[in-house]
């Protein structure tokens, strides 16, 4: 589809909505993340941080995702926007993203737009998302880059007493 030239300027207010997305036309629909929004996204890249995420994030109201990832985005108000976050793992066939912090000059689509792999996203639950210190989202965050990539370098059988040796430093 076609991209609105300038979009991460561009504000619209309430009454321009209807002139911006008229109704029967698919188009995606982006929230910028930062300033100046004081919104940022949580984007569970990794299947492993996905699974991971209820036990190290602050519960939130606004969770969306796509059928084939699931729960992956979460949203959060907080006064972490100037910079993004994001954690990757090296494994032996590639660079894995594990989980990013989507904040200034950043964007995140939200339902009913469409992936480019034609999956729709949707919502999983769809409420306000929580407010939260910058300094506690990023902790949580960290802990849960952390043990996503402890998950997924987790080793074979037999290997795991020293792999929690060296875990343990």
């Amino acid at each position: 589809g076609s991209r609105t030239l300038g979009w991460p300027e561009l504000r619209i207010t309430a009454e321009e909505v209807e002139s911006h997305f008229p109704a029967g036309i698919p188009m995606n629909i982006a929230l910028l993340t930062g300033q100046p929004s004081g919104f940022v996204d949580v984007d569970l890249d990794s299947p492993e941080a996905a699974a991971l995420a209820d036990a190290f994030l602050p519960k939130t109201g606004m969770v969306s995702g796509r059928a084939s990832k699931p729960r992956s985005h979460r949203g959060y108000r907080t006064d972490l926007t100037t910079a993004s976050y994001a954690a990757n793992a090296v494994t032996k066939d590639e660079d894995v993203m594990l989980v990013e912090i989507l904040s200034t000059g950043r964007a995140v689509n939200v339902p009913p737009s469409v992936h480019p792999s034609g999956e729709s996203y949707i919502w999983h639950e769809f409420g306000e998302p929580t407010a939260v210190d910058a300094d506690e989202l990023l902790h949580s965050v960290t802990h849960l880059a952390v043990a996503s990539y402890l998950a997924l370098r987790w080793p074979g059988e037999g290997q795991r007493h020293e792999y929690c040796l060296a875990a343990a430093g």
